[in-house]
């Protein structure tokens, strides 16, 4: 049995794992922990990685590659992480970067001009008539083509010959160079993401949710994180009680702004005249919610706030809690609250 287990045979049994199941592999004995190196996994990435872009191009793939590789083009992003997981993500997009001093590029207006090989990838690409866009990324400074081929997004960037992959975030492949950079790889394998980047900021929102929704678990300062304290980060809860029944309260949900003063929610409603308003209580602010003294400011006697049901389908409370009703409350010092109702 340990001629087959670690034996001669064992390298025809590697070239048949993903290469999520190697690495995992590698963990469970000393022996395989010797056996399976780190190129090892780097070689499997890499073959999964050609693997995927020879099903995505079929019979164009030799020709694609040796346009990429001519131009020293690398391919970065979550397409790797899909390799290494040996998942397929919706809405997979293939970030593929090329210097402009490798193509000799010149963007001025609407006028391009193309080296040689720069423009082969291009007509290559047109083959498969999916009405690229060409689109200039305000943010980053950079252009990029953007390719529907075979349902997978590929964007092909061109970057300022300055431009410096930055590591900390980014999976990179050189196709000219056959050179793999992971950031983290036991993170990556065991689906495990930092909720703060290395600048300090925590992750926006929408990443958060997409990397949720695939199964990663977060963490802060090396300590794996719960629902509760995720959701306490991005929203500051308070629990709400209704002065009346759920139907009434709820008919001013949505219809316009709300008051808070003195731990009172009040809808302002308009007069029979329409030109004024009055307050008019809705909900009781729970006194023991943590944030009370926030939202009931002593130095500010009433805070104006808007208040409306949840229609998000992006909702990261809906995403923790399925089953929570709740109402989002933005306050006008921009401070966004999740109201927890509870009627009698």
């Amino acid at each position: 049995m340990n001629i087959v287990l670690f034996g001669d045979t064992f390298p025809n049994i590697q070239r048949s794992l993903l290469p999520v199941n190697l690495y995992m592999l590698s963990l469970t004995c000393k022996q395989y922990h010797k056996i399976i190196t780190k190129d090892n996994i780097k070689k499997s990435i890499i073959c999964e990685i050609n693997r995927r872009l020879n099903s995505i191009f079929d019979d164009k793939y030799v020709e694609f590659m040796r346009l990429l590789n001519d131009a020293n083009a690398t391919i970065m992003g979550s397409f790797i992480t899909q390799c290494m997981l040996g998942e397929s993500w919706e809405d997979t997009q293939i970030h593929i970067v090329i210097k402009k001093a490798e193509i000799n590029v010149s963007i001025v207006g609407a006028t391009k001009t193309y080296r040689q090989n720069w423009d082969n990838t291009m007509v290559f690409l047109h083959k498969y008539r999916m009405n690229p866009q060409a689109i200039m990324d305000p943010n980053k400074g950079t252009h990029f083509m953007q390719y529907n081929i075979n349902g997978i997004l590929i964007k092909l960037f061109l970057v300022h010959d300055d431009y410096t992959y930055n590591i900390n975030i980014k999976n990179i492949y050189n196709i000219a160079t056959n050179r793999l950079i992971i950031n983290n790889t036991h993170d990556t394998f065991t689906k495990r993401i930092n909720l703060y980047r290395d600048n300090g900021d925590m992750m926006d929102p929408a990443t958060f949710f997409k990397m949720y929704l695939r199964g990663f678990r977060f963490y802060r300062d090396n300590m794996m994180m719960s629902n509760e304290a995720i959701h306490n980060l991005i929203y500051k809860t308070i629990k709400i009680k209704g002065k009346r029944k759920r139907e009434e309260c709820e008919s001013h949900v949505n219809r316009g702004k709300f008051m808070i003063k003195n731990g009172i929610i009040y809808s302002w409603t308009p007069t029979e005249n329409r030109e004024r308003y009055k307050p008019y209580p809705v909900f009781d602010i729970d006194t023991k919610s943590p944030y009370y003294t926030i939202v009931t400011d002593s130095k500010l006697p009433q805070c104006h706030v808007q208040i409306s049901k949840c229609i998000n389908h992006d909702c990261i409370t809906k995403l923790l809690y399925p089953k929570l009703e709740h109402y989002h409350c933005t306050c006008a010092r921009e401070k966004k609250f999740i109201l927890i109702p509870k009627y009698s």
